[in-house]
């Protein structure tokens, strides 16, 4: 199973948010327990960003960097709860299970 980086990431958000005009933005929080300023809270900061552009502002993710929204257990049961949209992990699988 591999993780979906964050342009896939990017593409399906932009496909699920539709014909949503930018009067009503789709929000979408988002956890990670990614320090802030580390290089993958930078990126997920450039793909809010460029989320933001491509959507023509219909779409904005809000990042909750340092685990503000608990740790990644609690992330998942938010997601589950539908508190929060999404959940990122500061790390990628890269290869099959030994």
């Amino acid at each position: 199973m591999r993780s979906l980086t964050p342009v896939m990431l990017m593409i399906c958000l932009i496909g699920a948010a539709g014909s949503v005009h930018a009067q009503n933005p789709v929000r979408i929080n988002l956890g990670t327990v990614a320090p802030k300023d580390s290089l993958w809270h930078q990126v997920l900061q450039k793909m809010s960003q460029d989320m933001q552009k491509a959507s023509d502002g219909s779409v904005v993710i809000k990042i909750y960097e340092s685990g503000r929204q608990g740790d990644e257990n609690e992330m998942i049961r938010r997601v589950r709860q539908g508190t929060t949209l999404s959940a990122a992990r500061p790390y990628c699988f890269s290869g099959p299970k030994v």
